[in-house]
């Protein structure tokens, strides 16, 4: 509960005009919250706060704020204001229903995982991790992974991009629904020009990387007719 409190503090800084409103007023625009040891030049953790975006509705706003170091060894959340390190709107999809809705997770190194679905409804499907991490004082969208499947013959796609090294790797399958035969099968990999992706200029309106855009076409055009 302690937690919870600090944080709709923290969330009252971050929307002025919400500080005079009450709990009910500010919670409902949560999505997810996630306390991680991020930027490792700064105090304690760094707090991850993803909330419905004011524009749109079905996307979701990101604020990571953080305290600078210092030699008070206190969890400064406790005491004082986070700065805010960075905002992202529309950073990720987030809808309605089950099945929609963003999230964040820490992944086993350490790095912020920003979750997005599209699994309640439709024939194919989706979901997809960026990977975030700290490097030359800037947080980086390191990796892009996505994953789909069919739903009513089978068969599914994952691609993995490393924006920093410019690796790739794409698994996909088709299989032919009444017999179960795989007519479809690709495991490939390659690379391409790395880049620094700050996630400052992450969209939810960016896409696919071209070799996954290229993997996901081939992959419905081989879908048995």
């Amino acid at each position: 509960m302690k937690f919870a409190v600090l944080l709709l503090l923290d969330l009252m800084l971050i929307f002025p005009a919400q500080a005079q409103t009450s709990e009910d007023d500010a919670f409902p625009r949560l999505i997810d919250s996630l306390c991680l040891d991020l930027i490792e030049d700064r105090r304690g953790c760094e707090t991850a706060v993803l909330v419905v975006s004011d524009e749109y509705e079905d996307t979701a706003d990101l604020f990571v704020l953080s305290h600078d170091l210092s030699d008070d060894l206190s969890d400064g959340r406790a005491i004082e204001p986070q700065d805010i390190v960075l905002v992202v709107h529309e950073v990720a999809y987030s809808g309605e229903h089950l099945g929609q809705s963003a999230g964040l997770a820490r992944s086993p190194s350490g790095a912020l995982l920003i979750q997005e679905e599209q699994t309640a409804v439709g024939r194919t499907p989706w979901i997809q991790l960026l990977t975030v991490i700290h490097r030359d004082d800037r947080l980086l969208v390191e990796r892009q992974t996505y994953s789909t499947y069919d739903r009513a013959i089978g068969g599914g796609l994952s691609c993995d991009m490393n924006f920093l090294t410019g690796d790739w790797l794409v698994n996909a399958d088709r299989v032919v629904p009444e017999t179960g035969v795989v007519i479809y099968d690709v495991s490939d990999s390659g690379q391409i020009a790395g880049t620094r992706l700050a996630l400052a200029d992450w969209s939810v309106d960016r896409g696919l990387p071209a070799p996954c855009e290229a993997a996901l076409d081939a992959w419905f055009a081989a879908a048995p007719r």
